[in-house]
């Protein structure tokens, strides 16, 4: 076990920088990214025992994603059901709140549809652009108007 003298400053006991990707690397709450395909990696968890974790990657200049049995079910839902089926697809990764860990709300990334661009409304064949049409008759006020019977 590796100890920390106690003149060493808190920012070198706890980095707050990971490689993976986490909810300080999302604007806004949620970023829409594209799978690029998955892997695993061998990394010493908090207890010092070896763990393998499952990452899915992007495309771009994005950190990977550590994939747990929730996400993997999510996408699943989401119709994907082997790793080639991701790939080059959009996802979007988003921070909810309501995960806990250890009995605390701490947050925790989930994935969810990305957001489907609207298609352009067709238009019937024999429609008439708006402009073209012809102005509202409009008649102005004057001697031109009938009399009416009913006093004012």
């Amino acid at each position: 076990m590796n100890k920390f003298s106690d003149d060493t400053p808190l920012d070198s006991v706890v980095k707050s920088e990971s490689k993976y990707l986490s909810q300080v690397d999302l604007p806004d709450d949620s970023l829409v990214l594209t799978m690029n395909g998955f892997s695993q990696e061998e990394t010493q968890g908090f207890d010092g025992k070896s763990e393998t974790l499952t990452l899915m990657h992007f495309l771009g200049d994005h950190k990977p994603m550590v994939i747990k049995p929730t996400n993997r079910d999510i996408l699943k839902e989401l119709g994907f059901k082997t790793a080639g089926d991701c790939r080059a697809r959009e996802i979007t990764v988003w921070i909810d709140h309501t995960v806990k860990y250890a009995g605390r709300k701490v947050g925790g990334l989930r994935l969810r549809a990305a957001p489907v661009p609207m298609a352009p409304k067709e238009q019937h064949p024999n429609a008439v652009p708006r402009q073209e049409l012809a102005p509202d008759p409009v008649q102005p006020p004057g001697d031109d108007f009938p009399d009416s019977d009913i006093p004012f």
